[in-house]
């Protein structure tokens, strides 16, 4: 081209081929396969025929595959197409695709691939049985490679049928892969094969085992005195304890070995047919001790079940104080809390009685659970020093709790100032009793502190529309916070003090009154 170097291009023509993608292996149910064909050049590069090519397809072995056409088109402009092929029967054989017109194409073969005959298959989910038992007919299943047009009958077998037995066939549907085998236990113990067998396919064999049968026990390992009854529940297992349904209905007898500690309500219950549980008994505690539920089998034959067992402490129910057996509770003289005792079941009525080491504090002389497990109670500080809380009742494991009753605190107001603006200027201010340990609580009577200012440029006013000065406040009776208004009286710095002869003495952080 004018103002242009020139350039070259070297194109190279090759004898044009045929080129074939991979060979699957299979078996002789395996469902029909696919290649793919393309045309390319002699090194392999596909490319758009020209004209229209006509393929032709050989097996190497007819009865080992075989293609679905003995001859197929690829059309003009078309680099490729699909050629379907058969799994016939086992061996090995490879198919030949050739330009049929001699065109030119060199042909191109597949890979060879192996057709086996198909297997079955045999799964058992519950390869040990006990005695007389069986897995729901579910348990077992053969299956087969590839799902069918038509249904496969599977003949089955056990090698010893005084073991397990078998039905004589089972029939794998079209369209599915699986059909369930119903292996049940019979009289006698050991292992047998169950075997499996259909026509054009490889058997499967499972081992099934049967061991003697027994009973496995399940109860609550400990309980109270008070408890109400609570569930038995027997199942029905193999010698290994994996439980497993009865080929028929099995009475269990149920015994306590300690009947002064506790007692069964059905002696006898029976697992039905079919099933594998029986949860119908109940135990009921009596008294303090240790029994222990067996669950046997009366019959004589020699596929009655084993035995099953479960131990039970019965313990007597222990009381329990809210606050602990080790740590103190901290009240103050004159204030009272409120607390409760526990046990660990309900109770329809149960009178607590409540009893006191000193005379530090106080409570009522009992308490009353009702419905519940809980009973509440007032515990009230009296005096200065250590005093312990005994909780007891009939048929229940006394509790003993620490009481310290010392001088209470007021300290820590919430909202005090440490200025205030004016002489005019006031603070809502709230004081709470508190414990030694600093714990808020209720006062058990009307208490007074009296007020005291430092430097007399600090006031307590009631507040309100008849605001007057006061030198006390009062908590009230039952009361666990009293609030007043903080007020300046003159400009400058102060506190107050706060006394009352059960109280600690508290004297406030400094306030400073502008002018």
């Amino acid at each position: 081209a004018a103002g242009y170097r020139p350039d070259t291009m070297v194109v190279t023509i090759t004898t044009p081929r045929l080129l074939v993608s991979g060979l699957s292996n299979g078996t002789t149910t395996s469902p029909p396969g696919t290649v793919w064909v393309y045309t390319a050049d002699n090194s392999g590069s596909v490319h758009y025929p020209l004209d229209t090519l006509l393929v032709s397809a050989v097996s190497s072995n007819n009865a080992v595959l075989q293609p679905d056409s003995a001859g197929f088109r690829i059309p003009r402009g078309a680099s490729s197409v699909t050629a379907r092929y058969r799994y016939v029967g086992p061996g090995s054989a490879r198919i030949s695709y050739s330009d049929s017109l001699a065109t030119g194409y060199r042909g191109d073969s597949t890979n060879v691939a192996t057709v086996v005959g198909p297997a079955l298959s045999f799964y058992n989910g519950r390869p040990i049985l006990g005695m007389r038992q069986n897995g729901a007919g579910t348990a077992a299943y053969v299956t087969i490679p590839n799902p069918l047009l038509t249904p496969l009958t599977v003949n089955i077998v056990s090698t010893d049928p005084l073991v397990a037995t078998v039905p004589a066939t089972v029939t794998i549907l079209a369209g599915q892969t699986h059909a369930y085998v119903a292996i049940v236990a019979q009289d006698s113990i050991g292992t047998v094969q169950i075997q499996a067998t259909a026509t054009g396919y490889t058997g499967a064999v499972t081992l099934q085992e049967v061991t003697p049968p027994r009973f496995l026990v399940y109860a609550s390992a400990s309980t109270f005195t008070t408890s109400p009854p609570s569930g038995i529940t027997i199942y029905t297992a193999d010698a290994n304890g994996t439980v497993h349904y009865t080929n028929e209905a099995v009475t269990v007898t149920l015994v306590s070995s300690n009947g002064a500690a506790a007692t069964v309500d059905s002696t006898v219950v029976v697992i039905p047919a079919g099933g594998n549980v029986n949860g119908n008994a109940r135990l009921i505690p009596l008294a303090a001790g240790t029994t222990t539920i067996t669950a046997s089998d009366a019959r004589t034959a020699s596929y009655r079940y084993q035995p099953g067992s479960q131990n039970v402490a019965i313990n007597t129910p222990p009381l329990t104080l809210s606050w602990g057996s080790t740590t103190p509770i901290s009240v103050g003289i004159g204030q009272w809390t409120s607390q409760y005792v526990y046990t660990p079941t309900g109770m329809a009525l149960l009178e607590v009685t409540l009893t006191h080491a000193t005379l530090m504090s106080t409570t009522p002389a009992s308490t009353t659970i009702a419905e519940s497990n809980i009973g509440h109670f007032r515990l009230t500080g009296a005096a200065a020093g250590n005093d312990i809380i005994t909780a007891s009742a009939t048929g229940h494991i006394s509790a003993s709790s620490p009481v310290t009753v010392g001088l209470g605190r007021v300290d820590n107001m919430p909202g005090w100032p440490t200025l205030l603006a004016s002489p005019t200027d006031s603070v809502l201010v709230t004081m709470y009793p508190r414990a030694p340990d600093g714990t808020g609580r209720q006062v058990a009577a009307a208490t007074t502190f009296a007020v005291a200012s430092s430097s007399g440029n600090l006031r307590i006013v009631s507040g309100g529309a008849n605001s007057v000065t006061v030198t006390s406040v009062t908590i009230p009776a039952d009361a666990s916070f009293v609030q007043f208004y903080l007020k300046g009286a003159s400009a400058g710095t102060g506190t107050l003090t706060f006394t009352n002869a059960n109280y600690q003495t508290f004297i406030t952080p400094a306030v400073t009154v502008n002018p």
